[in-house]
């Protein structure tokens, strides 16, 4: 088991921000935490399988999605994670939830955050969920 942490950075222009992707086997925990996210074309933060705390990160557009949490078909862990105190703007979709056809929806979970300025703020377009 082991962890990743990505803390107190400055992460501009790019196609995606910070890409977390956990192996089959490391069931601990990443962490995200007191990022400065802006201007990464598709993604702030995008969460492929394994949990991801992100606590504290300002994550600006324009970006089409802020925190994309998706869950792939044959991925042998959820994509899952705890948004707390982070602040989002200017993005398209602040957090999205997707999921391939039979694969388990992402597991996301939050409180304290700001949703500023944007189309959408939360959207769960996860398989098996209305849209």
């Amino acid at each position: 088991m082991a962890s990743t942490t990505v803390s107190d950075n400055t992460i501009v222009g790019n196609d995606i921000g910070v890409y977390n992707y956990a192996t089959n086997a490391d069931t601990a925990a990443s962490t995200i935490s007191s990022n400065y996210l802006a201007n990464n074309r598709y993604f702030g933060v995008f969460l492929d399988q394994g949990h991801t705390a992100l606590t504290g990160n300002t994550i600006n557009g324009p970006s089409n999605v802020g925190i994309e949490a998706y869950s792939f078909s044959g991925s042998a862990q959820v994509s899952g994670g705890v948004l707390t105190s982070n602040l989002t703007s200017r993005n398209k979709t602040d957090v999205m939830l997707q999921s391939d056809p039979g694969a388990p929806g992402p597991a996301v979970s939050g409180h304290s955050n700001k949703f500023l300025g944007t189309g959408q703020g939360v959207v769960n377009q996860a398989a098996g969920f209305p849209t």
